[in-house]
């Protein structure tokens, strides 16, 4: 009886045992299952993860793309916008009778362009450059650039001077000048360092690096003016010569110009050569003397402006058709004494173009890069009482 209840107690045992070991192996298993179910929830975590991030970055990439494709629509707007805004080259109309050498490009300046232009104003001459002046203005404004037109009343190198420097101090893009004298380089070339480009008109200064000049042979058409002396006085005689100033740059080419040709006639007589600061009244007063001086005075050539004075002068002291008068500038101040012929030859150097085409240059340079030719010499035309009115049949209207 003690023996089966010892193997009872055995077998008990062995099955208690068997049943720990059981309970353990399951606790391991169930410890393991759920190891695992934790590493597949990291794993469906990080795919998770790496999903939204795809998704995050493609839907950055659209957006960026969206907002590229706007930006993209927008320039196109605006550039739409620009070039419907402003009047294209082709469709710009001259004012009558004038031929616009130079077009602006079809480009509106990003940021605002400033340009100064500067010219005498003491003559009739300095009046229709202004016309030019202005009309560059005019055609530029929608461009989103500034003209502003600078008067200086004489030819006196120092006023000029201070024109060019209070530009260079304004800071301006650009400077279209007058090239009065070689008094002015200094003035120029600081405005060159200073970063402002420089165009020159009617004279030029050639000593500087200015961009480019623009006008006419001042001393070819000086030599029109001597061969029209000498055509006019086959068999000599005397006559005189009428100059704005002995600095200006321009008078003196035409001045010398004219003298390279009758100095070559011992017939012709050169009674005398005076300034009159472009001036008509100053003109006619000279030209008075000349005759009261010279009865038999024969030709008369005005360089620069004024002349005007000298042609009423000759009728006042009832010269007209004794005394050849040779001058420049066809403008309404003198289109009736080229009619009657009190004024034999006017050589027209195009004032409205020396005003206008300067300025648009310069804001083609400024604005696309358009440099112009560095010499734009123009071609003089030779207006007689013959064919004054077909040339410029805009001052007989």
């Amino acid at each position: 009886m003690k023996r089966i209840k010892t193997i009872v107690s055995l077998l008990l045992t062995v099955l208690l045992l068997i049943s720990i070991v059981g309970c353990s192996g399951k606790s391991d298993d169930a410890k393991k299952d759920s190891d695992d179910k934790k590493e597949d929830t990291k794993k469906e975590e990080v795919v998770e993860e790496k999903a939204e991030e795809k998704a995050e970055e493609k839907e950055e990439k659209e957006e960026e793309k969206a907002e590229e494709k706007a930006e993209e629509k927008e320039e196109k707007e605006e550039a739409e916008e620009d070039s419907s805004d402003f009047t294209k080259g082709a469709d710009i109309v001259a004012p009558e009778g004038k031929v616009l050498r130079s077009l602006p490009v079809d480009q509106k300046a990003e940021e605002k362009i400033r340009i100064a232009s500067i010219c005498v104003q003491n003559n009739p001459w300095g009046a229709a450059v202004v016309v030019g002046q202005e009309f560059a203005k005019e055609v530029l404004a929608d461009r989103n650039c500034v003209v502003d037109v600078i008067a200086v009343k004489s030819f006196d190198a120092m006023e000029w001077v201070s024109a060019i420097d209070n530009c260079t101090a304004s800071g301006y893009d650009a400077i279209c000048i007058f090239g009065v004298s070689d008094e002015l380089n200094d003035s120029v070339n600081k405005a060159i360092e200073a970063g402002i480009e420089i165009y020159t008109f009617n004279g030029d200064l050639p000593d500087t690096e200015r961009i480019a000049w623009y006008g006419m042979d001042d001393y070819a058409a000086g030599n029109v003016a001597g061969e029209a002396i000498v055509e006019a006085l086959p068999d000599g005689g005397k006559y005189a010569i009428i100059t704005g100033r002995f600095s200006v740059y321009g008078h003196e080419k035409r001045r010398t110009g004219c003298r390279d040709i009758t100095d070559e006639v011992e017939s012709l007589n050169l009674v005398g050569e005076y300034e009159n600061d472009d001036d008509a009244d100053t003109a006619y007063n000279l030209t008075t003397d000349l005759i009261n001086a010279n009865p038999d005075l024969s030709a008369l050539y005005v360089t620069a402006g004024g002349p005007g004075g000298a042609a009423q002068a000759i009728i006042d002291a009832g010269k007209s058709g004794e005394i050849t008068l040779i001058c420049h500038d066809v403008l309404s101040a003198v289109a009736d004494y080229i009619e009657d012929g009190t004024i034999s030859v006017c050589i027209d150097q195009d004032p409205f173009n020396q005003g206008y085409q300067p300025v648009v240059d310069a804001y083609n340079s400024l604005v696309a890069g358009v440099v112009p030719q560095e010499m734009n010499a123009y071609d003089a035309v030779i207006a007689n009482p013959d064919n004054v009115k077909s040339l410029f049949p805009e001052l007989y209207e």
